[in-house]
């Protein structure tokens, strides 16, 4: 596996020194450049300076960007940076080669896959990587391989289909893949690269609506370091990263108007999940009235809404309903979905407190949509055709809740909303002056690129570190966990079910409260001991023998002969 070793590099500069200091420094030499060109002592000098400086700041900044208060100077340098730039001939106003342009896109979002994969498989190998959600589709994929069916047994604490719980045939597109390459890093793998193949249809938009190479490469910054794409995977596998790429070539075939295109990824953006069919009937809205495209956009809402009344139904009547838990503080007692649009209609007032309101009574939904939109230097907003803010309604379907990850980058829930706004940013971009249009795609790539490195990079430098440093004790414990035979079933802590979901029968023991599995195995590392060792208790008074012990890792049980 290709690993770069963050975890080796010692920045111990950047940890004693205040982050403010830097500040201070590199506005100091962002004035001494604005100062020399000025003087026309050397043209052209100043904007490499700023951008070197600027890089250097970044990265000395790398060891502790977990400190908010690290954003403030970094932000102020930035924007200072490109508004001396806007009026001047940069790299977005000169003659960009086509080729150029592809190969740079190519690169960087290269590069910044191989971070995201990098992460994700090191979260499953260094077992940071729980249940809840990544072993569910590990054990569904095992099952799929063997039977075809999504059939899961540590999602419901019984052996069930997935599409009881969603209907998600989507799922199927990852199957061929998997059954060549067995594994769960696969899964993990399959997140990723959809996520960021993504950026293919996303600069075909970009190239369909007239923006230049030089904006399309800068675009192509924006997409692939964006925090919410690479934040979305933290949390390991989930169908909703199918959202990105099936929502992002639905929009290149409508703006290239190549209908039977539009309606097959149309239709495979309503087969990702049930809730998917909300992007897909907000852009009939937007058809409608934005376009005027009355009967497309009637025909595609007519779509949306029928194959979501199906699956409400099949979800109903053959599976475990439908998840409005989430909702609960936005529909009246004893009402199902449809309340949503009642206390909507007849409490506005309670609706907008809704949108600011979190379970913990803080700020975390207004920091949230900050997350949202600084990395796209609010585009989505910078146009006067306001019938274009239809497509960002379905940020509200992450805001009226209370359910936190709804509002948390680090997890599947932004994946439908981000991929509007950047569209939205692409359609409003295209719209601006040229001048305006060489500054804002570089404000949003250097923007995007400041908040990747303050959010993602310090998790991978983080997952690199704790595989270099403890890679022995993972090798000893997939060791152990080999030897559990495949036909057994299996009881184990959440952070061990996914390296042992290729069976028909896993379970959470956190889920799982009955002593009838052929093994219990703990995880009893730091942090995890007491709790692990409160549980075996109940197991060993109903005969199951300890069978193995690895200090500081794992205990393994075996059930009594039956």
């Amino acid at each position: 596996m290709l690993l770069l070793h963050p975890g080796r590099i010692t920045l111990g500069l950047a940890n004693e020194i205040n982050p403010i200091l830097f500040g201070v420094i590199f506005l100091s030499i962002y004035m001494i450049a604005s100062a020399w060109e000025r003087a026309k002592k050397d043209q052209g000098r100043a904007e490499l300076l700023m951008v070197i400086a600027l890089l250097v700041f970044s990265c000395l900044l790398l060891a502790r960007m977990n400190d908010l208060y690290a954003w403030l100077p970094l932000g102020i340098f930035f924007t200072l940076a490109m508004f001396h730039l806007r009026n001047k001939q940069t790299i977005a106003n000169k003659d960009f080669p086509e080729k150029l342009c592809i190969g740079l896109s190519a690169a960087i979002a290269v590069f910044f896959t191989h971070i995201m994969l990098v992460i994700s498989i090191l979260r499953y190998e260094t077992y940071s990587a729980p249940n809840f959600d990544f072993g569910i589709f590990c054990n569904m994929y095992y099952n799929m391989k063997h039977g075809f069916l999504p059939i899961s047994s540590c999602e419901r604490d019984q052996i069930l289909s997935h599409f009881a719980v969603h209907i998600s045939p989507a799922l199927y597109l990852f199957l061929p893949i998997y059954c060549i390459f067995s594994s769960p890093v696969t899964v993990a793998v399959c997140q990723v690269l959809a996520i960021y193949s993504g950026i293919v249809p996303f600069l075909l938009i970009a190239k369909e609506r007239g923006l230049s190479p030089a904006n399309r490469t800068l675009f192509a910054a924006v997409y692939a370091a964006s925090p919410i794409l690479a934040g979305g995977c933290m949390f390991d596998f989930h169908e909703n990263c199918l959202l990105v790429p099936m929502l992002l070539w639905m929009l290149y075939f409508h703006e290239k108007k190549k209908m039977p295109l539009f309606w097959i990824f149309a239709l495979l953006t309503l087969l990702v999940k049930e809730d998917a069919f909300i992007y897909v009937i907000v852009f009939a809205a937007y058809l409608i009235f934005a376009q005027k495209k009355r009967c497309r956009g009637i025909a595609l809402g007519c779509m949306a809404g029928g194959y979501f009344l199906i699956a409400c139904l099949l979800l109903t009547n053959f599976g475990t309903g439908i998840m409005s838990g989430r909702f609960d503080t936005m529909i009246p007692e004893g009402e199902g979905l449809l309340g949503i649009v009642k206390t909507l209609l007849f409490n506005p007032g309670y609706s907008v407190e809704q949108i600011f309101t979190t379970g913990s009574g803080d700020a975390q939904k207004l920091f949230y949509g900050l997350k949202l939109l600084v990395p796209l230097a609010f585009l989505p907003f910078m146009t006067k055709k306001s019938v274009r803010f239809l497509l960002i309604l379905p940020i509200f379907l992450n805001l009226l809740t209370a359910y936190s990850y709804q509002y948390n980058i680090f997890f599947q829930y932004s994946f439908g909303i981000v991929t509007l706004l950047l569209y939205l940013s692409l359609l409003n971009v295209s719209d601006m002056p040229k001048a305006k249009q060489r500054f804002y795609p570089a404000l949003a790539a250097g923007l995007s690129l400041m908040m990747f490195c303050m959010i993602i990079v310090p998790e991978y430098i983080t997952y690199a570190k704790r595989y270099h440093e403890n890679k022995e004790d993972y090798a000893v414990m997939d060791a152990v966990l080999d030897e559990i035979p495949k036909d057994a079933s299996v009881s184990a802590t959440a952070f061990l079910v996914p390296h042992l979901t290729e069976r028909k029968e896993i379970y959470e023991t956190y889920y799982h409260k009955t002593y009838d599995t052929d093994y219990l195995i703990i995880d009893i590392r730091p942090g995890y001991a007491e709790e692990s060792l409160k549980l075996a208790s109940g197991y060993e008074e109903s005969g199951y023998e300890l069978v193995r012990v690895e200090d500081d890792l794992l205990m393994v049980w075996k059930a009594p002969e039956k």
